[in-house]
């Protein structure tokens, strides 16, 4: 409660002074909170206001922040189509202004939401993509590796990725 207070206290201050790009980023610090004390109204509210103004000062990093807690938001309340919608919006902003890590975080966080979903065809989609990435920029993918062996094994499917994750991790 003392975060937001605190952050509603900048925001007068930067609203005060014109400051968009500081307004933008201090409702997403609310929405942040909010999100954290699972108010998803007032999360969602914040987050808006923020992605508003991030289109409004095109900062292209805030804006595909912005639609990936959105995403965050209503993967929590199940909106599978909201939050393949923001996901989608997301990752191509984060390739646009290449930030070559969080597509990969947002397709993994993806197929974890297909995942407890059963929808495992498009969560194996959405974990070998963010394996892609990963491998792409010399990351060592423990968690998405670790999860497509799971999916496999749900799926019953061949031994392929299960393989894969044998040979990587234990020889």
């Amino acid at each position: 409660a003392k975060a937001i207070e605190n952050n509603y206290k900048a925001l007068g201050i930067y609203e005060q002074a014109g400051l968009d790009v500081n307004i933008a980023w201090t409702y997403k610090n609310i929405g942040a909170e909010y999100y954290g004390l699972s108010e998803y109204p007032k999360a969602v509210e914040n987050y808006e206001k923020a992605l508003v103004l991030q289109k409004k000062t095109n900062d292209k990093y805030g804006i595909a922040s912005a639609l990936d807690n959105l995403a965050s938001v209503y993967e929590e309340q199940n909106e599978t189509a909201k939050v393949n919608k923001y996901n989608l919006q997301a990752i191509k902003l984060f390739e646009e202004i290449n930030d070559g890590p969080a597509p990969g975080r947002i397709y993994n966080n993806s197929s974890n939401f297909l995942w407890r979903q059963k929808n495992f065809d498009s969560a194996l989609v959405y974990y070998k993509k963010a394996v892609a990435i990963a491998e792409n920029l010399g990351v060592q993918p423990t968690l998405a590796y670790d999860t497509v062996g799971l999916v496999d094994i749900d799926l019953n499917l061949s031994k392929n990725v299960l393989t894969e994750f044998i040979v990587r991790y234990f020889f």
